[in-house]
């Protein structure tokens, strides 16, 4: 057996240094097989050759080999029967991976293996210097004769937790377990979940990773309580511990073997409530009690609101509405570099096991409104069904862009009635209502799966969801659909508001950015490309969307009142209002230079906009 440095030579790959392109293959000479380590180096860990993240090097990946010429190798994936690519995959170069959709080894997927010299050769010659090397390769051995054999089963996988040597058993553990079947996967996570010790021990062996630390363990401790009847947790922490969530996906291959097992685990859980919402807030203090009381109207029965770092005084609202039992709340703490709302998809749902209660999940931020066509449904819970009973695991639901309708001031009134124009009658754009057991996570647009599994994707109209002609990247094609309807259901999308609202949209982060402000808390990433937007759809004019939003909730003002009813509410949603009035005129006076001098003409006519306007005012 040799072990050698594998290495990226003479590809596209080379074109940047952003990642480590090294790993350690284990092999045989003429041998179809080998496992693939990652190896430390100066600029990463083996992470960067498909092995998720915060994966020890030790760990290992059994891999298919087809031999070139000379040195040269292409490592297939024996799991997904794709080729590792040194090619730059979904427009993020230097992320050398098992690449989906590629079933024959090309040129792109051709490796080099490195020159004889330090950690290359027999591996039995490496082993004293280096024992993981040497358990890696007892587990290749095993390993290879199981496949050869019987294959690997449950038993196995089970015996290699068992083993004494911690690394041995990381290293089998994570080298058989893409090798057992749907069912024995199904099995395995069932007994995991059921055994306070297995859980331990996938806690101890893989100490980095969330799944085997944070949730596996919750979702235990969630079944054993769960219908005890006591009242569930309203707020709850998420600490920068597990800001290592957002950069695991969004993709459909699992991060780590603990994300494989804790999705297998939450697959099998029953449902026993039908919708909940997963949301995002950044700073949207004056939006929520609007955008909450629409859709409890709706028949919305959970909503889970992640937010971070506020400073407009929603945390207090937040905190009232949790404590008033109409919202969970999660506070998530974002280090320097985190996605927020990447962050808090990956945790919904991979992590948080409530979410498992609902038989579908919307992922819709604060400025959507789910409309409904009474012709098609009699409400939420009948459009749902509907769409059980055809066995759907998705439902994309087509935006409707309302555009600022010409208004460049806030006023304290709602939003689905100060904007009624639609800047087209419908868009291409998707959001996703899904089912939690079925997904590995979600993107803002859409949900992804397992390699293995298969995601029932359908518009909100029943037929398929097809994105043949969709102009977006390849990792978010996704997103548009072939055949835009607003037919059975349509999310309003009030993306821009008024010319104040839109300046102090771009004062904070948005959820899908990484974290990041001025000395003044001011996040000010308005860009000439939305100004251009902006005045773009100023005056458009496509209908007036303000029926159907009081067809879908005819009781929008009253579910309102009910909300600043509860003790606390009122007191909070004044003190946001007060503080929006007070951060916006900053804003608007921070942005003045920048729409003058660095965002050129659309950005000095925005300014003038808005000057006529306060002028008018005055």
């Amino acid at each position: 057996m040799h072990a050698t440095s594998l290495a990226v030579k003479g590809t596209r790959l080379d074109q940047t240094r952003r990642r480590a392109k090294r790993a350690r293959l284990l092999w045989e000479p003429g041998s179809e097989l080998g496992l693939l380590i990652g190896e430390e180096t100066s600029e990463g860990s083996g992470q960067e050759f498909g092995l998720g993240p915060a994966t020890p090097r030790s760990l290992g990946h059994l891999v298919r080999l087809d031999w070139r010429s000379g040195s040269s190798v292409a490592v297939g994936d024996l799991w997904t029967r794709t080729w590792l690519s040194p090619a730059p995959v979904d427009g993020e170069p230097g992320l050398p991976r098992m690449r989906p959709g590629v079933t024959a080894a090309g040129t792109d997927e051709t490796l080099e293996l490195e020159p004889a010299g330090a950690g290359t050769g027999p591996a039995g010659s490496a082993a004293s210097a280096d024992p993981d090397l040497a358990a890696a390769a007892a587990v290749y051995v095993r390993t290879r004769d199981l496949r050869q054999g019987a294959g690997v089963h449950l038993h196995d996988v089970l015996a290699a937790l068992a083993d004494p040597d911690a690394t041995t058993a990381r290293t089998a553990f994570s080298t058989m377990l893409p090798l057992l079947s749907r069912g024995d996967l199904l099995e395995l996570a069932q007994q995991v979940v059921a055994d306070e010790r297995l859980v331990t021990t996938l806690a101890r062996l893989f100490p980095t990773d969330p799944w085997t630390t944070r949730s596996l363990p919750d979702l235990r401790t969630w079944l054993e309580t769960r219908g005890t009847g006591d009242a569930p947790w309203r707020t709850q922490k998420v600490g920068t511990e597990l800001d290592v969530l957002w950069s695991a996906g969004p993709g459909d291959v699992a991060a780590s073997s603990g994300e494989v097992v804790a999705f297998y685990a939450r697959s099998q859980v029953r449902p026993r409530r039908r919708v909940c919402v997963v949301a995002t807030a950044r700073n949207e203090g004056v939006y929520l009690l609007e955008w909450l009381a629409y859709h409890r109207g709706l028949g919305v029965d959970e909503f889970f609101v992640y937010s971070n770092n506020n400073d407009d005084g929603s945390d207090r609202l937040l905190a009232a509405l949790a404590q008033a039992g109409v919202i969970r709340w999660l506070d998530s703490e974002i280090s320097p570099g985190t996605k927020a709302q990447a962050k808090a998809y990956a945790h919904a749902f991979s992590v948080l096991p409530d979410v498992l209660d609902f038989e579908w999940a919307m992922t819709v931020d604060i400025d959507e409104f789910l409309v409904l066509d009474p012709a098609t449904s009699d409400g939420l819970a009948d459009f749902l069904d509907w769409h059980a009973a055809r066995q759907t695991d998705v439902i994309a639901v087509n935006w409707v862009v309302v555009g600022p309708s010409g208004l460049t001031r806030w006023t304290d009134d709602l939003v689905t009635r100060r904007f009624p124009a639609a800047v087209a009658p419908v868009d291409a754009h998707i959001k996703s209502i899904s089912r939690p057991g079925r997904i590995l996570g979600s993107q803002p647009h859409f949900p992804y799966t397992t390699e293995r599994e298969r995601l029932a994707f359908r518009e909100a109209t029943g037929e398929p969801h097809t994105w043949f002609t969709s102009t977006l990247a390849p990792h978010l094609v996704q997103a548009q659909s072939d055949r835009p309807t607003t037919g059975h259901a349509a999310l309003h999308h009030y993306a821009l508001k008024s010319a104040e609202e839109f300046l102090w949209k771009f004062s904070r982060n948005r959820g899908g950015r990484v974290v990041a402000t001025d000395d003044a808390g001011m996040a000010l990433t308005l860009e000439e490309r939305f100004v251009k937007r902006f005045l773009g759809q100023f005056d458009q004019d496509a209908g007036d969307v303000r029926p159907a939003v009081r067809a879908t909730v005819p009781h929008l003002e009253r579910e309102i009142e009910t909300l600043r009813g509860l003790d606390g509410v009122a007191d909070a949603e004044r003190h946001v209002t007060e503080v929006f009035v007070e951060r916006s005129a900053r804003v608007m006076e921070a942005y003045r230079t920048r729409l003058r001098d660095d965002l050129g003409d659309s950005g000095r006519e925005l300014l003038r906009i808005i000057d006529e306007e306060g002028s008018a005012h005055d």
